[in-house]
C-alpha cells in the first residue's frame, strides 16, 4: 500500500515536467520568474531565457521575444493587467467603505420615558471612515419609528423603519 501511494505522489510531479514545454524548450524557472526575474515580473528586454536539452543535458540559452509575442501584445497585456488591478483595488475601497458605513449606522432606542433619541456615531475599516445620525420617535409603548443616514467618502446609506414589542 506504501508503495502504491508513494507512486501516486509522484504521478503529478512528472506529468507536470512535461507540461511546462514549449516544442522542445522547458520555459525557464530557476532565476524565480518570468525571463529570469526573481521577482515573477516580466523585466524589459528582448530576449527569453529558456532551458533546452542537448543530448539529455539541460543548457540554458535565450529565445528572441518575438518569437512568443510581439512588444505590441506584451504592452496590450501590460495595459490589461493595470485597468485590471485599477478595478480591483477600486472595488476593495468601496466594500471597506461598505463595511464602516455598516458599522457606522447605529439606531438607539429611546430611555424608558423619552419621545425621542437623536444618536451620532461613526466608524472605520481598512483606513476608510464613515459618519452617521440616526433619529428615533417613540410612537407608544409598544411601537417605535427610526431612521438614519451615514456617508462615508463616496458612499451613502440611508436606514429606516418601525418597531413593535409585545407584552
Amino acid at each position: 500500500m506504501r508503495r502504491f501511494l508513494l507512486l501516486l505522489l509522484m504521478l503529478p510531479a512528472t506529468t507536470a515536467a512535461k507540461a511546462q514545454t514549449f516544442q522542445n524548450y522547458p520555459l525557464n524557472p530557476v532565476n524565480g520568474g518570468f525571463n529570469g526575474s526573481p521577482t515573477g515580473l516580466a523585466q524589459p528586454t528582448d530576449q527569453v531565457l529558456i532551458n533546452r536539452l542537448e543530448g539529455g543535458v539541460p543548457r540554458t540559452g535565450s529565445l528572441p521575444l518575438a518569437d512568443f509575442a510581439s512588444a505590441q501584445d506584451i504592452q496590450s497585456l501590460g495595459d490589461r493587467f493595470a485597468r485590471w488591478n485599477a478595478f480591483v483595488q477600486r472595488d476593495l475601497s468601496r466594500l471597506s467603505e461598505g463595511v464602516a458605513l455598516s458599522n457606522a449606522l447605529t439606531i438607539m432606542p429611546p430611555n424608558p420615558g423619552d419621545r425621542y433619541s437623536v444618536t451620532f456615531s461613526g466608524a472605520a475599516f481598512n483606513s476608510n471612515g464613515a459618519g452617521s445620525v440616526s433619529l428615533a420617535y417613540r410612537l407608544t409603548d409598544q411601537s417605535m419609528a427610526f431612521a438614519g443616514y451615514a456617508r462615508s467618502r463616496t458612499q451613502n446609506v440611508v436606514k429606516g423603519g418601525v418597531t413593535f414589542s409585545f407584552h
